[in-house]
């Protein structure tokens, strides 16, 4: 080059074309990096209900073979799974210190402005909006309003069929479905612990508490497998005031059926399920 010659400067459309090519690397890019991102979330969940469900099985061994309970919004059992209502203690949940040391101050939930020791990070899912107020998209039974919706702030459920707590204890429940024939207090009791459902993922729409009823029933509810790892849905979620399944068709034909989630067994183990698997009554009846 000459001196003095200055370098050649690039036009402005040589500019355009540049920006034009990131936008599409970046158009192609970030859909695959957030579905990179889902599948890691996915993965951290997955992982989160193993040792949920393997805290479940340490406290059974060490109460002769009995399983906590459910814990829903009322009535309120010293053995339930979780605490997590205003007025209770967090720290005292009946699996609190199989998940790590708890340092209980004694005071309620809201009396310690919810400063508890209890490990809540293996109760979130990671991709779980859990701080954004629950709207379940199902009516509530006789009048009651959704305080308990309100206040739970984790990602799983435990299987209303297993553990000691209001189907056990009172047998037959109103507008679920449960059978207190059905139910099973103790994981000996259980049947093919590997394929039987003890906990799972709650989709956003229906969660109220820690306490799932899975079946699929007229008239009745039902609390879905969450399918916030799928890449696509093939129908808005349920919302707005009726929702009711009565069959296997119609949960794949109006639900997303055949999409998945994560759930724990009976045996400690933990996979990834699609709904219509998880609400079949040989996955979520211990007893069959």
């Amino acid at each position: 080059m000459s001196a003095g010659r200055k370098p050649r400067a690039f036009t402005l459309v040589e500019l355009l074309v540049v920006i034009g090519i990131i936008a599409v690397l970046i158009a192609i890019l970030l859909p695959v990096l957030g579905r990179a991102r889902e599948q890691a979330n996915a993965a951290a969940c997955l992982s989160n209900l193993r040792q949920v469900g393997l805290a479940f099985v340490m406290y059974a061994n060490d109460n002769r073979g009995f399983l906590p309970a459910s814990s829903r919004g009322g009535p309120f059992y010293p053995q339930d799974w979780i605490h997590f209502q205003d007025s209770r203690n967090l720290d005292q949940s009946a699996i609190g210190k199989y998940l790590g040391k708890i340092i209980d101050n004694g005071l309620s939930n809201i009396a310690s402005n919810w400063d508890k020791t209890l490990n809540v990070r293996v109760l979130r899912c990671p991709s779980d909006q859990w701080w954004v107020t629950r709207l379940r998209g199902m009516p509530s039974p006789m009048g009651r309003d959704d305080a308990s919706a309100r206040a739970y702030k984790y990602s799983y459920v435990m299987n209303h069929y297993l553990g000691t707590g209001l189907v056990y204890q009172s047998g037959d429940v109103a507008n679920t479905g449960a059978q207190k024939s059905d139910a099973a207090g103790k994981l000996s009791q259980v049947r093919s612990s590997s394929t039987k459902v003890l906990l799972y993922e709650e989709s956003e729409s229906t969660m109220d508490n820690g306490h799932a009823s899975p079946d699929l029933a007229a008239g009745q509810f039902i609390n879905l497998l969450s399918i916030r790892h799928e890449a696509r849905r093939m129908v808005p979620e349920p919302s707005g005031g009726s929702f009711f399944v009565s069959t296997p068709q119609l949960l794949i034909k109006s639900y997303n059926g055949k999409l998945r989630g994560n759930a724990a067994f009976c045996d400690g183990s933990a996979r990834f399920i699609s709904r219509v698997e998880m609400h079949d009554p040989k996955v979520f009846l211990p007893k069959r």
